[in-house]
């Protein structure tokens, strides 16, 4: 039986938040204030009720695993949502999110993300003196995208960079069980889901050295369980 956001069940949530607020409050970055946050948990259950038939246990530990991060979860921005998966509640980081939390390494000037389109100019190469080209067409011809990239440039001056096809990206996405969902991320969002698979691919050859580093590690480690259908 499913549960509504009854006054009851709000104030069931709000026992269990409040109960963990300074575990909450411990784990928010400065910008971020307790009430804030409390109220993304009743927006959030509000956008998604089946989240009120997960464990309640896993839904506040998704939530607090959000503050940890510093990100709020099921805003517009994006950057992570609250999902149920087999009766509990994970924290799935979106594209956005993942950017965030890359740049909040402290170890890049900027993390880059692009997509290819028919018409583009584009060539690269790799080997002891390996580049890449992209100059974008202006008035592009419809179609898919061709090839997806991503470039880490670090502080040091250095860049890490590394390319997909669209078939490469596409055979990443059929391994997912989602990928077959009408209503999945895969099928209405492909170019957001392209780049975040290419940013994903690339940090692995990124040596991150800080502690700061972790959250980002995390939430790739996370996504990946996540689409691979397991839950995190």
């Amino acid at each position: 039986m499913g549960y509504e956001l009854t006054p009851q069940v709000r104030t069931d949530i709000a026992k269990a938040v409040t109960a963990e607020r300074k575990v909450i409050e411990g784990l928010l970055p400065s910008h971020m204030k307790f009430e804030k946050f409390a109220t993304t948990i009743f927006l959030s259950v509000t956008k998604t009720p089946t989240l009120l038939n997960c464990d309640r246990q896993s839904l506040l530990a998704a939530f607090i695993q959000a503050a940890s991060w510093g990100l709020e979860p099921d805003t517009p921005a994006n950057y992570c949502n609250i999902v149920a998966i087999g009766g509990k509640a994970s924290l799935w980081p979106q594209y956005r999110g993942l950017t965030e939390l890359a740049h909040r390494t402290g170890e890049l000037e900027k993390v880059e993300t692009r997509l290819v389109f028919p018409g583009d100019e584009f060539d690269y190469w790799f080997g002891l003196n390996g580049d890449l080209r992209h100059k974008p067409k202006m008035d592009r011809e419809e179609g898919n995208f061709t090839h997806a990239y991503c470039i880490f440039h670090m502080k040091d001056g250095s860049k890490i960079w590394d390319v997909m096809s669209y078939e490469e990206v596409l055979a990443v996405a059929k391994k997912a069980p989602s990928f077959s969902n009408a209503q999945g991320a895969w099928k209405n969002h492909l170019n957001e889901m392209a780049r975040k698979t290419v940013l994903k691919r690339t940090s692995k050859l990124v040596r991150f050295s800080t502690e700061k580093a972790t959250n980002f590690v995390q939430a790739v480690y996370q996504d990946n369980q996540l689409e691979a259908g397991k839950v995190a």
